[in-house]
């Protein structure tokens, strides 16, 4: 069974989902571009290859899938797609295209595995193209533009599978969370765009990132970004191959962690037979294919192809992917205070909870001012000391309790005074002693000071 604990695997096919998604990402790190795909969307396509093959046409789809067995791969990609579709945050839809003439030598039984294992339809249309781009606008709601039609252009055959992702961030931001900042470009330029800030729950430090975790709304899905702690190229690389997202997401521990994530927008849009060939999947693209377990015609793999769209701002995020194989005419049948600033080149990843497999993954190298602009008035900062004030004392049934008084106490204050929320806030004296002061009666758990400040705070705004 693919449930388990909270991000934890729990097979051998999970497994092979880590390392198709490590191997994904790493053939794609010398790209210049922002990259955004969807593993579980291209792993649910080959599993509807390897249903239509056979022979060892299908055993190489199935190694790289995860496994030697037929049955027990087909049986996991349906526990996944269950799984995942348990939550109303994300939608799986899967179909088949054939042209007409060919509905008659469509195999016995191959509808129905259609329909069992993946819930998907099979149509047969005389326009490919056109029924394709159809069903793609109802499937995504118009995210992903339409597919040239060239791409289906003889083709006799064509595979999909649309993955669409729609969530709101468990806490959601208010104005003053919302900011202008610098984000450095891989390419060394330099561009002020919108940032969000807050404090998440969920720390992550190993040898190459640091990072945290922020729910989703419902909690059955999280964000997941990493920062590399060095910026130098040789180092990510290194970094990416050996990344692990659903071992990462596992070992997060829970810690206070100020982040700040960019708004951003990442589109990918590429043909992906290359990469399918050096993972081993040769036959389905050659002479050789082995096709009858879904149609009598002689016809193989022509393209593999990868489109994907993922959104993240101020409301939550959204992530749609469409992964499809063409056919054509073949030749055979804590308190301590973390902070992590993602203002440079970082890794994301949308994580179901319960199994700690990503469901989409990305990486942003640029960002580019506009696609989200947002503007806040400054104000001036007083140096003068403040009237003294003493808060009425607090009475609280247990030390947890008083713990949990703080927490929210230094989350709302430093939400207002942390250095980055503000430029002048780094040279003035007066907001650099109160936010060490405001550390300090944290981690002491000290709730009157905390009053105090958040007093001081309060009136220096008003200024």
């Amino acid at each position: 069974m693919l449930q388990g604990k909270e991000g934890q695997m729990e097979n051998k096919y999970n497994v092979k989902y880590g390392e198709f998604t490590r191997k994904m990402l790493w053939s794609l790190r010398n790209s210049k571009d922002n990259i955004v795909f969807s593993p579980v969307s291209l792993l649910i396509l080959l599993g509807m290859l390897a249903d239509a093959t056979g022979s060892d046409t299908r055993n190489e789809i199935i190694n790289v899938i995860g496994g030697n067995c037929y049955e027990d791969a087909m049986k996991w990609i349906k526990e996944l797609e269950m799984e995942l579709s348990m939550s109303e945050k994300i939608m799986l839809a899967n179909a088949v295209f054939i042209r007409p003439d060919l509905k008659g030598k469509i195999a016995n039984g191959y509808e129905d595995r259609l329909k069992n294992i993946y819930n998907g339809r099979l149509f047969a249309t005389e326009d490919i193209a056109a029924e394709v781009n159809t069903w793609i606008k109802n499937q995504t709601g118009g995210m992903i533009p339409e597919i040239d039609e060239n791409s289906f252009r003889d083709k006799l055959a064509c595979l999909m599978n649309a993955v669409a992702f729609n969530a709101r961030w468990e806490e959601k931001y208010e104005y003053d969370d919302i900011v202008m900042d610098d984000f450095h470009n891989a390419d060394g330029t330099i561009n002020n765009i919108s940032m969000l800030r807050s404090h998440e729950d969920y720390y992550i430090e190993n040898d190459y990132f640091t990072g945290f975790t922020k729910f989703y709304e419902g909690r059955g899905y999280s964000y997941m970004a990493l920062l590399p702690k060095q910026e130098d190229y040789d180092s990510l690389e290194r970094a990416i191959e050996e990344i692990d997202f659903s071992r990462i997401f596992s070992e997060r521990e829970q810690a206070d962690v100020m982040v700040q994530i960019p708004e951003y927008k990442n589109e990918f849009d590429s043909c992906l037979n290359d990469f399918f060939i050096q993972m081993g999947i040769r036959l389905a693209f050659s002479s050789a294919a082995d096709f009858m377990p879904m149609i009598d015609e002689w016809v193989k793999v022509d393209e593999i192809s990868h489109k994907a769209f993922l959104q993240l701002d101020r409301n939550g995020t959204k992530a749609i992917a469409l992964s499809y194989a063409c056919l054509g005419a073949g030749g055979c049948s804590g308190l301590s205070q973390r902070c992590v600033m993602l203002d440079r080149p970082f890794i994301y990843a949308v994580i179901h909870n319960a199994t700690g497999l990503p469901v989409f993954v990305g990486r942003v190298n640029h960002l580019e001012k506009g696609d989200f602009e947002f503007t806040k008035e400054e104000y001036e900062i007083s140096t003068d000391r403040l009237d003294e004030y003493e808060p009425e004392p607090h009475e609280f049934s247990s030390e947890e309790e008083k713990k949990a008084y703080a927490k929210k106490m230094f989350r709302k204050i430093a939400k207002n005074i942390h250095p980055g929320v503000n430029p002048l806030y780094e040279t003035t004296k007066k907001i650099q002693d109160l936010y060490e002061e405001l550390q300090n009666s944290y981690k002491e758990c000290d709730v009157r000071m905390l009053d105090i400040i958040e007093h001081e705070v309060e009136l220096i705004l008003k200024e």
